[in-house]
């Protein structure tokens, strides 16, 4: 029995021994080290990348002549518009003109009741003929004191009340023949033969195109720089590139209430009637050469709803301005204010760009 003690006892030592040669072989788990830990825990800082540059391309702006002229649009009007009415009331007997047919002036147009108008100035005619011979008759006896004298004035007032008479059918017949005003191309007709009409019935319409007329709308700003006489430049949509030569005729002189605006109105030749009545036409006012402006591309301009602005090269970064435009030429636009000579305009990417960013100018011209 103490054997088999001895001997289980044995075993449980190599047991207990052999269990910790196991665990004394197995490599502990690696502990990180505080300087791994420290560099883990703080991220890398990089250097920070250098600012993008805008790609643009710039004009540097030198002194500018640009030519000062003011346009305004308007459009043809006849040189003058009459509108024929009759002063006589009665049946069209005739009509002797046709839409679009040139008329000179005093030309008969139209007959209204001529034939009975032309019986009675006959008849007031007669009248005083047969008045004339019976104060003459009478003028003879009166000398040779064989009538009254009272029957002398009698014949001759009878005469005189004859030879008014006459005078008024006379008037009358000639109301009857409507004729033309003025010469010029008849635009409307407006009565058929057979036709009654009333008095003041319009008749025909004439237009007087040997000259044409524009009427012009000019700004307050702008009305002291004309004069009455001044030549100016015509263009005709219609016809573009055709040049024609006109002088302003007359300068209203009260502005309309609500535009502020003058009425101005601008006399050309139609040579040949060539041109008509209704056309558009812009009309061109030279002022003169303005010497040393600062001039600038259109296309360079940002348009804002209240104002306009540019872009300028300075130290390798985008400078907003605000300016101030006047006349303009084409494609070429005056500066009036907040550009000065010597300046680089940023002409390319400005639409791109937004105040003080940095650029990097690719083209430059002068």
């Amino acid at each position: 029995m103490f054997k088999n003690l001895q001997r289980n006892t044995l075993k449980l030592l190599s047991l207990i021994l052999l269990t910790g040669l196991i665990t004394a072989c197995e490599k502990p788990a690696e502990q990180p080290s505080a300087q791994a830990s420290a560099n883990q825990a703080a991220p890398k800082v990089e250097a920070p990348a250098p600012p993008k540059r805008v790609n643009v391309a710039t004009l540097t702006l030198a002194p500018q002549s640009l030519q000062h002229k003011i346009e305004f649009v308007g459009k043809l009007l006849p040189n003058e518009r009459v509108d024929v009415h009759n002063e006589l009331a009665g049946v069209v007997e005739q009509v002797k003109f046709q839409e679009g047919e040139q008329v000179s002036k005093d030309r008969v147009l139209a007959h209204i009741s001529t034939k009975e108008l032309t019986v009675r100035r006959d008849m007031a005619q007669a009248d005083f003929q047969l008045a004339e011979i019976n104060y003459q008759r009478n003028l003879q006896l009166d000398r040779k004191q064989l009538i009254a004298r009272s029957i002398l004035d009698q014949s001759r007032t009878q005469r005189q009340l004859a030879k008014y008479n006459w005078d008024l059918a006379e008037v009358q017949l000639q109301k009857s023949l409507v004729k033309a005003p003025i010469s010029g191309v008849v635009k409307v007709r407006a009565v058929e033969p057979g036709e009654y009409l009333a008095i003041g019935k319009q008749v025909a319409e004439i237009l007087d195109l040997r000259k044409m007329r524009v009427e012009l709308d000019v700004p307050e700003l702008d009305i002291a720089k004309l004069q009455k006489g001044q030549t100016v430049k015509i263009e005709l949509y219609a016809e573009p590139g055709q040049l024609y030569d006109g002088k302003i005729f007359r300068i209203g002189v009260e502005a309309d209430a609500q535009t502020r605006s003058f009425p101005v109105e601008v006399q050309m030749a139609n040579p040949k009637q060539r041109l008509r009545s209704g056309m558009l036409a812009k009309v061109s006012i030279d002022l003169g050469i303005s010497e040393n402006q600062v001039v600038i591309p259109r296309n360079a301009i940002i348009e804002g709803e209240l104002e306009r602005v540019v872009f300028v090269a300075s130290d390798g970064m985008a400078k907003r301005r605000i300016i101030e435009t006047g006349i303009s030429e084409d494609n070429r636009v005056q500066v009036i204010s907040g550009l000065q000579h010597g300046e680089s305009l940023i002409v390319e990417g400005q639409t791109r760009l937004i105040n003080n960013e940095p650029i990097n100018i690719t083209r430059s011209d002068s």
